[in-house]
């Protein structure tokens, strides 16, 4: 039998310093959020074979969308962008393009509407 499932959650302390950024319109780096997240969290999800990222290379990463009960898709992202960052450092850094709508997809058969 498996023990209860870990909660993804964010720190207050992280929600406070996102606010903050947000406030004073100024950009976070996700690779350092999610480098300090990750570090943070008991049962953070970790990168398989981060040494497969080219270290200088331009390249394409693409991910699943995939959010099972209480693991939103943004610690995927947050976890990944930190091993892209301690792989690559700066150069260049990493740009997420995320879709957010469904293209001709069904579920059990009946299509579901696209916006």
């Amino acid at each position: 039998m498996q023990g209860p499932r870990p909660e993804y959650t964010f720190p207050a302390r992280f929600i406070v310093r996102w606010l903050w950024s947000w406030a004073r319109r100024r950009r976070r780096h996700l690779g350092e959020d999610g480098t300090w997240l990750v570090a943070r969290h008991a049962a953070a999800p970790h990168v398989i074979a981060a040494e497969r990222i080219p270290a200088r290379d331009g390249f394409i990463l693409v991910m699943n969308h995939y959010e099972p009960a209480g693991l939103r898709v943004w610690w995927p992202a947050l976890s990944v962008s930190g091993a892209v960052g301690a792989r690559r450092g700066e150069a260049p850094a990493l740009r997420w393009l995320i879709a957010d709508r469904f293209f001709q997809t069904r579920w059990h058969g009946v299509p579901i509407p696209d916006g």
